[in-house]
């Protein structure tokens, strides 16, 4: 037979779009780590490997490794688990989804109508989600709007000081957790981290994670610094405070101290822009966890940072702290 180019390519298209990429990690023989897991991002175990699985803004499904800072897309997860070729990858996931494919059009005429009809669906999702976020940022807001500083998690557990407490952005939920609100471009609320720990039953339980239903910005710990000349990077707000609390008075007074929480959101690059070209800051440092994810998140944050300033480069300084994390022990 003949080999059709176009339509292999449709093929190889309507697969990345259509072979649920979670149920093909268990294929592959993934273990998947419900813990690490939440809304729309499924994490999976495979080897040295931690694998966060999702549907991107375009409907194809995609995976991110956080430990080694690659991506791909189902025929590479394939490669990852198994080794081997594209043709085999490809060979597999034919065999995989049964040559069930929604989003493949036998012709060209046909794949215009089908993807036509799709872009459609993808746009009123769209507009769905964006109005979705609206309404729920505005209901955090107005539950942020109403927490105290009744501190006992940073201070007991954490071990940030009072005087830290008091120069920095924060407050407490009524269950007793620290939170830290995130800001977009505009500087405006769009969401907070929280993290906490509770006894229910006897039992001690750790909390965090991040507002329902709202988009990732940037925590900024010290919004009153007058004139930054310096961004340093951390992960949570818990270690956002602890570099802070670790660096001198004098440090204080010209750096910028934010908190991307893991991964970034859509619009937590957008804030670091901003910031940076309110400012003109020419100046980096990273600070997070000296392991496995801490690295992988050192190296990308590097990697955003001389990309998204390329005209900085002849005098843009990162550094990486070599404590990387600054971060105060947990107390018993």
């Amino acid at each position: 037979m003949k080999y059709d180019k176009a339509s292999d390519a449709r093929e190889v298209a309507a697969m990345k779009r259509d072979v649920d990429l979670t149920d093909y990690a268990v294929h592959l023989g993934m273990e998947y780590d419900k813990k690490a897991s939440y809304k729309g991002h499924a994490v999976f175990r495979h080897g040295s490997g931690k694998y966060d699985i999702y549907q991107a803004a375009d409907a194809n499904w995609v995976w991110h490794d956080r430990h080694s800072g690659t991506s791909g897309d189902i025929f590479k997860l394939y490669q990852e688990a198994r080794g081997g070729t594209f043709i085999q990858a490809k060979d597999d996931v034919r065999a995989f989804q049964g040559g069930v494919l929604p989003s493949l059009g036998k012709s060209a005429e046909e794949q215009a109508r089908i993807d036509l009809v799709r872009e459609e669906s993808r746009q009123r999702k769209e507009r769905e989600r964006l109005e979705t976020i609206a309404t729920s940022t505005k209901n955090h807001y107005r539950t942020f709007g109403f927490m105290s500083r009744r501190d006992s998690y940073l201070s007991q557990e954490r071990g940030i000081s009072s005087e830290v407490l008091a120069e920095t952005r924060w407050r407490t939920s009524r269950h007793g957790s620290a939170v830290f609100p995130h800001i977009d471009a505009n500087s405006k609320f769009c969401g907070y981290e929280y993290r906490g720990a509770q006894v229910i039953n006897g039992e001690r339980r750790e909390f965090k994670g991040f507002t329902a239903e709202t988009e990732k910005g940037i925590y900024l710990a010290n919004p009153k610094c007058a004139n930054p000349t310096e961004i340093r990077f951390s992960e949570g707000g818990v270690d956002t405070l602890s570099t802070y609390q670790l660096a001198s008075p004098e440090d204080r007074r010209h750096i910028l101290f934010i908190g991307t929480t893991g991964e970034p959101g859509p619009k937590t690059e957008a804030a670091i822009i901003a910031l940076v070209e309110r400012y003109k800051i020419e100046r980096f440092s990273l600070a997070y966890d000296r392991d496995q994810g801490g690295d992988g998140l050192t190296a990308k944050r590097h990697a955003r940072l001389v990309g998204q300033f390329p005209g900085h480069k002849s005098k843009m300084f990162v550094s990486v702290l070599v404590c990387c994390l600054a971060k105060i022990p947990t107390r018993p």
